[in-house]
């Protein structure tokens, strides 16, 4: 019989893997960032594509035949946080590793969520980077400038995993702001 796992979990991103098939980043609540194959999933009758857009919390379960995959999945409800914060957030999550401090970050309160009331929310709220940073262990108030020194930090480079000043602001396209 093969493994499975049943979790409450956070679609991060979700990305082509064949013709019908997509590759999902989530941040499962108590397995951490697991990278799953879903199944015919970029089929127009997909049942299961709806339910795994990024940003949606969601019901999973994943077996695992051939690595994991999404077998099935309910949404419960959706991050208000900026699908932007998220794709840069799978880009510096470690796989397999959990964090309730990073999960209560993203579904912490009912500022970061939208209830399935009938009420329509427009706005998304950006992710506290500096609190965030500090639990992945970059913490802004100790970060100093890559190129400079300085310790009045205003980005951080995902790409590099750096810090940039307003003096030495080198002009990159994957960062995020901590001002």
């Amino acid at each position: 019989m093969d493994e499975y796992y049943f979790s409450q979990a956070i679609v991060l991103d979700r990305e082509p893997a064949n013709e019908i098939d997509n590759r999902f980043h989530i941040y499962a609540k108590g397995y951490g960032k697991i990278v799953a194959r879903g199944k015919s999933t970029r089929k127009i009758t997909s049942k299961l594509s709806g339910h795994l857009e990024p940003g949606n919390i969601v019901m999973a379960r994943l077996i695992e035949k051939n690595g994991l995959q999404v077998v099935d999945a309910l949404k419960i409800s959706h991050l208000r946080t900026r699908i932007s914060d998220l794709y840069y957030l799978n880009k510096l999550l470690p796989e397999g590793d959990f964090d309730f401090q990073i999960w209560s970050e993203l579904v912490g309160g009912p500022s970061a969520l939208r209830q399935n009331s009938g009420q329509v929310v427009s706005w998304r709220k950006p992710l506290n980077w500096k609190k965030m940073l500090r639990v992945l262990g970059w913490d802004p108030a100790h970060g100093m400038c890559e190129v400079c020194g300085g310790s009045k930090v205003i980005k951080f480079v995902i790409d590099g995993q750096v810090f940039s000043c307003k003096e030495c602001d080198f002009n990159l396209t994957n960062f995020v702001s901590l001002v």
